[in-house]
Formats: C-alpha cells, structure tokens, sequence
C-alpha cells in the first residue's frame, strides 16, 4: 500500500510561509554585530521573580533582524553551588528537541535516504503488526495512533527521576499491540512519535542521534552548545540543574531516550536555529518549507503541527513554536518570520515558559 503522499495544498502552504520570511531575510542588508542591549529594565520586570539569591531561574533572548538584541539570564544554575546561571549555562529544553529530529529526518529524505510516505516497521521491525500501516509521516505530525512510551513507562513501574534506557522504552512498545486509533485519522501528540523518529535516524545514518545532529545541524548552524544527551552518566560542563516550582526541591531525571527531548542547549544556540527559519543556510528554501509543512488527516483537514513545530497565525501574528517541559525543566520557543523577530525562554523550574516569551516580546516591542 503506498503511503499518504504529501499534498501540493500543504506544500504550497508551507511555500507562503517561507516566501514571506526569506523577503525580510532579502531586506537585511549588514547585520549589527555590536552584541546584545544590556540590562533592560522592562525585561527585567518580567523575571523578577527569579533574579534573587537562592532561586533557579531563566534565560531569555530575543532577536531582531538577525540580532541578538536582549540575551538576560536570572537566579542560579545551581542551588547547592551557588552556580548564577549565564549565557552559557545548558539547558534541558524538553520537548522543542522535536523539531532537530524533525530536522534530522528531512536532512536524510533531502539525501534521498529515506522518504516520508515509508512504512515504520521497514526501519522499526520490532514493532508489533497494528493492521494498519504507520508511515513516516504519521509520526512527524502525530497521526499514528501509537501510545505515548513515557505512559507506558510509568505504568510499568518506572519513575521520571530515575534511569531508564532505549531499550526500556522500544520493550514498552513492543508490548502494547494496540494502536488508539486508526493512522491518519486522528491529531493526537505522543512522544513515541518522535522517539521511533530517532531511531530510524540511527538505523538510517549509522549514527545516533545525537552524532548526527551534531555533524549536520548543530555544527553548520555554530550551535557549539547544544547536544542531545544519550548517557545518564555524562557529566556536562555548565549544566543547569532543574528544581521543582515553589519547593525547589532538585527534580532531575537520567532517562536516556532521545528524539522526542533530552536536547542540552542554550538560548544563543535556540536563536541560531530559529535564523535558519529565515535564512535557510541550513538545507536551503526547500528544506525549510518540508519543517512548515502542515500534518494532513485522511478526510482532508489539516492539522497546526509541522515538522516538530506548530505554525499558527497569519500576517505579523504569524507564529512557528515549540515549548518544552520535563522534570524541572521548562523552555519556549517562539518565531515570527514575517516579523524577523524570535524569542527563546530556558528556565531550570517548572513555570510557564510560553507566558514569560510572550511577555518579553511584549515589553521589547
């Protein structure tokens, strides 16, 4: 059977996108390379819950035209150390690691590796038989039905502060036949979705995950921080530790699955990636229209969740974003192409990332 091809409705949707950023990316002209407007005092305001002494915190940056024009960071990496956290302190970022596996696929379909309308069980054949074909692209966009591992973990007795592995999550779903719903027929967001992505860029590539990013995203874009973390037992340089909201008690986890979190990043890093939305320096324009590219249910609607991205809006309320949480970890972030503005939130406790982006933006316009 073949797979549900991709649309020229949900192509020429991600073209207008894209022709709408790589205009105000054409307008530029020299970029400002003065570095980033210090010390203001209306972002500030935004996270003064969190620029105090014994606190975790966030950092922000917001870029404008290519610019970083704010790049702040409060409270402490680490309580225990008294660590302040810095430009450089790595981040946790949760589940806006989606969209760099997302990314890592389209690299490989563009090297004619792999297609999207492929069958899962060509790359994953230890998946049980569901009766249904679950294509690559179901589990881009979150159609396929599959249950969500983490679930399946905690139900088997596995806790988010502990270790689990790889093999532990590909083992719960292996064990669970049944499928919530018929693929394509539904928008329903599980992280095995993006789990199985990642290792069918391993079995693809010869290379995990994280080596693959590394080399063919994370090192073109100079994104010289950021990193999925695969080994629970690696110790990272700069690390923030995560804490739980109002108790700040420590809340960390050594899960070593990768593909739908587990990215180590930093804001700088965060608003490398969101220039490339505008530029495409990485891919090129066709590369950058297949991430905006809408999911497409069988009956003809269409869903919000591209490429491990969510396009929403349109004119200059036009918005591509991801947020992320786990454990005490929370991150967001948010791109506005026909704006040339992008904003990256990365906090070590459990807060809403999304609504302290969407004031920082605010106060900065």
């Amino acid at each position: 059977m073949p797979g549900r091809a991709r649309s020229a409705l949900t192509r020429a949707l991600a073209a207008g996108v894209l022709a709408a950023a790589a205009a105000l990316g054409g307008c530029r002209g020299d970029r400002d390379e003065s570095g980033p407007d210090r010390r203001r005092p209306d972002i500030d305001a935004v996270f003064a819950d969190f620029d105090r002494a014994g606190s975790p915190g966030c950092a922000v940056g917001i870029a404008d035209e290519g610019k970083i024009v704010v790049e702040e960071q409060y409270g402490q990496a680490d309580l225990g150390a008294g660590t302040p956290i810095t430009e450089e302190t790595v981040f946790d970022v949760g589940s806006v690691s989606k969209q760099f596996t997302a990314a890592s696929i389209l690299l490989l379909e563009q090297d004619g590796a792999l297609s999207l309308d492929d069958e899962v069980h060509g790359y994953v054949p230890e998946l049980p038989d569901y009766g249904e074909d679950v294509f690559l692209d179901d589990l881009l966009h979150h159609t396929s039905g599959i249950p969500d591992y983490i679930g399946l973990l905690f139900d088997a007795g596995f806790d988010e502060r502990g270790v689990s592995t790889t093999a532990d999550a590909l083992a719960a779903l292996v064990a669970e036949p049944e499928l919530d719903f018929v693929p394509g027929t539904e928008f329903s967001y599980s992280n095995s979705n993006y789990f199985l992505l990642s290792l069918v860029v391993e079995r693809v590539s010869g290379r995990s995950l994280r080596r693959f990013a590394d080399e063919r995203i994370f090192e073109p874009l100079g994104m010289d921080d950021s990193f999925f973390r695969d080994d629970s037992t690696e110790v990272i340089d700069n690390r923030a530790l995560g804490y739980a909201d109002g108790t700040f008690e420590l809340y960390t986890s050594d899960w070593e699955q990768t593909g739908d979190g587990a990215l180590h990043t930093t804001v700088g890093d965060l608003l490398a990636w969101a220039d490339n939305f505008v530029t495409a320096k990485l891919g090129g324009d066709a590369f950058v229209a297949s991430m905006l590219e809408p999911g497409q249910l069988d009956d003809g609607s269409f869903v919000d969740y591209s490429a491990g991205v969510v396009v929403t809006g349109a004119g200059r309320d036009l918005t591509i974003s991801h947020s992320g949480a786990w454990v005490g970890y929370t991150a967001d972030l948010e791109i506005f192409p026909e704006q040339d503005l992008a904003v990256a939130v990365t906090c070590n406790v459990t807060v809403d990332p999304e609504a302290l982006a969407a004031e920082a933006v605010d106060v900065y316009q």
